[in-house]
C-alpha cells in the first residue's frame, strides 16, 4: 500500500491541537470568542476573555478600534403583524435558503471585453526589483509602471488598495482595453472607492471613457461572529499587463507612494504571471459592480 494511503488510515491528525508555538497555527476559537466580546462589549470584556481563555492579548489598541468599527451587524427581518410565517416574496428573491444551491443566486460576472488566452506555459519566471528611492541609477517606480501601461497592447488589469494618482489613471484610461479596480470595500460609500470616483470625476471621464472600463469592488476575507461579521480589507497591490507581465509590491497608485514613501515593486514575467491571472479572475468573480455611468452621472 502506498505511503499516502497509509497516512489516510492514521488518526493522529484527528482533533489535533495546534498551539501558538507551531508555525502552522492559524485559527483559534479562543481568539474568535475574544473578538466577539470585543465588538459586542468593548476592550475590557476582550481583556477579561483573554485571561479566562488563558491566551495572550493579540491585538494592538489601534487594531481593536478598527475591528470594532468594521463590524457589520446581521440584518434581522421582523415579520409584520398578520403576515404569514417566513419571508415575503421580495426577501425570498434576495437569496436562496439552500446551503449548497445547485445554481448560484447571482450570476458570475463575465469578462465581457476580452481576456488573453491562459493555460499555456509562459516561460521561465524572471523577476526585476525596483525601489524608491531608485538604486544604481535605476528608473523611478512610477516611470516603470507608466511605461508598462503605455506599451500595453491587449489589456491592463489593476487590483489596488488605493488608487488616486491622476497621471497614472489618465494613462490607463487612455490606453487600456480593460481597467479593473478592486477598492477597499464594496460599493462607493466607503473611502477607497470614493477616492477613485473623485479622481474619475476630476478627469472628466465621459461615455467614451467608460466603454472599455470595468470597475468592481470587494472587501477582504472577514471574520464571521454570532453577532455579525468583521469586514476585512483588500490589500492587494498588483497589475497585470497583456496577460504576460505583472507588477506587485508595496507601491500604491498614489502621488505619495512615488514621491514621499519608501516602496518597492517586483516586475514579473514567465509562468509566475499565471498566479496573478488566476487571482485577478477569482477576485473579479466575487466582487460587486461599481457602475461609473450612474456614480458619475454620465449620460448613456
Amino acid at each position: 500500500m502506498a505511503e499516502s494511503q497509509l497516512h489516510c488510515l492514521e488518526d493522529d491528525h484527528i482533533n489535533e491541537r495546534i498551539t501558538n508555538s507551531k508555525p502552522e497555527f492559524y485559527y483559534s476559537e479562543e481568539q474568535r470568542l475574544a473578538i466577539q466580546d470585543l465588538v459586542e462589549k468593548g476592550e475590557e470584556a476582550f481583556r477579561e476573555r483573554t485571561k479566562q481563555e488563558k491566551i495572550k492579548e493579540f491585538l494592538s489598541s489601534k487594531e481593536s478600534k478598527r475591528l470594532r468599527k468594521n463590524c457589520q451587524r446581521y440584518e434581522v427581518y421582523e415579520r409584520e403583524e398578520g403576515a404569514p410565517e417566513g419571508k415575503g416574496e421580495e426577501q425570498q428573491a434576495e437569496g436562496s435558503l439552500t446551503y449548497w444551491p445547485e445554481q448560484s443566486d447571482t450570476e458570475v460576472p463575465v469578462l465581457d471585453i476580452g481576456w488573453p488566452d491562459t493555460g499555456f506555459y509562459k516561460g521561465v519566471t524572471r523577476i526585476t526589483v525596483h525601489t524608491h528611492p531608485p538604486k544604481d541609477n535605476g528608473p523611478h517606480i512610477k516611470e516603470v509602471v507608466r511605461k508598462m501601461i503605455q506599451q500595453a497592447q491587449k489589456i491592463v488589469c489593476v487590483s489596488m488598495y488605493l488608487s488616486s494618482d491622476m497621471s497614472l489613471l489618465d494613462k490607463a484610461l487612455f490606453r487600456c482595453s480593460q481597467f479593473s479596480l478592486f477598492p477597499r470595500y464594496k460599493t462607493v460609500n466607503l473611502a477607497s472607492c470614493q477616492v477613485f470616483l473623485c479622481v474619475c470625476s476630476t478627469l472628466q471621464i465621459g461615455t467614451s471613457g467608460c466603454w472599455n472600463l470595468r470597475v468592481r469592488s470587494l472587501p477582504g476575507v472577514g471574520l464571521s461572529l454570532s453577532c455579525g461579521r468583521v469586514r476585512g480589507t483588500l490589500s492587494h497591490r498588483f497589475m497585470i499587463v497583456d496577460g504576460d507581465k505583472a507588477v506587485s509590491g508595496s507601491y500604491s497608485f498614489t502621488w505619495s507612494s512615488s514621491r514621499t514613501n519608501r516602496n518597492l515593486i517586483n516586475v514579473l514575467t514567465g509562468q509566475i504571471v499565471e498566479t496573478f491571472d488566476r487571482e485577478f479572475r477569482e477576485l473579479y468573480a466575487i466582487s460587486q459592480e461599481v457602475n461609473l455611468r450612474t456614480e458619475l452621472n454620465i449620460a448613456p
